[in-house]
């Protein structure tokens, strides 16, 4: 992996929210992967940081944002990879108005309640469907890089 991949890479990490749009395609290098290529996607990087162990906020640089110019199968494999990275954060921030809303006393109380109120939501169905939609993305990118190593 070169050191422009690894560099894109820990910046796709660091931030959760991530916004790619089409912009009039020029001929350039790829700012993800480096190649030299027509490049039409702006990704815009942002959102607070955070600890990917604990889901906390991390305070450091809060109105902080990075843009890149990128090629159509980088912005493709970027989304993918960015909702996977970041979704248990998102679910996190997801389950927290669940938790909230209970006034239980015990933690046991607390995530029982908070399970009954998800599932009467249909809440639990429906991000197992979204986890399962980034992932068959995924799977679909990995199955493209085999087919282009092998031919």
């Amino acid at each position: 992996m070169k050191s422009q991949d690894c560099y894109e890479l820990e910046r796709i990490n660091s931030y959760p929210k991530l916004h790619v749009r089409k912009i009039t395609a020029e001929e350039m290098s790829c700012e993800a992967c480096d190649l030299h290529r027509y490049c039409g996607h702006l990704v815009t990087l942002s959102g607070q940081a955070y600890d990917n162990q604990t889901l906390e906020s991390d305070d450091f640089l809060q109105n902080d944002w990075q843009k890149l110019v990128i090629g159509k199968v980088c912005a493709n494999r970027t989304e993918a990879y960015h909702q996977l990275r970041h979704y248990k954060y998102f679910l996190y921030r997801r389950c927290i108005p669940f938790i909230e809303e209970t006034k239980e006393e015990s933690a046991n109380e607390i995530v029982e309640l908070a399970l009954s109120k998800m599932e009467a939501k249909n809440f639990l169905g429906t991000e197992v469907s979204y986890l399962e939609s980034y992932l068959n993305e995924a799977d679909y990118f990995q199955e493209e890089n085999k087919d282009w190593l092998l031919s």
